[in-house]
């Protein structure tokens, strides 16, 4: 039972953490885009939802992982991490942007 729980704790900090996370770096996108791109190219300044979505384009397309850092993974386990964060990263981006896209 106390593995089930603390299994819970870590999901839930985990998605707490990346709740945080996200409106922090569309925050941080926002201030960023009203001091520099607002003014020179008189774009208007997204509102916090649509910087979530674009922070979270940009990282979809920009993400890189290297998983040459951890040398006390066998080379099965590099091959099954890079296969599953293939599949689950984009899965976890595509599932947040829907949920993000509802509040547009």
């Amino acid at each position: 039972m106390e593995k089930v729980v603390k299994v819970i704790g870590i999901i839930v900090v985990v998605l707490t953490g990346m709740f945080i996370g996200s409106i922090w770096n569309a925050f941080v996108l926002c201030k960023m885009w009203a001091w520099f791109i607002t003014p020179f190219f008189h774009i208007p300044t997204p509102s916090l939802v649509y910087a979530i979505g674009i922070a979270m384009t940009v990282g979809f397309l920009t993400k890189q992982v290297n998983l040459e850092d951890n040398t006390k993974t066998k080379g099965t386990d590099k091959i099954l991490q890079s296969i599953s964060f293939s599949f689950l990263h984009p899965l976890l981006v595509l599932t947040c942007g829907w949920v993000v896209s509802l509040f547009i």
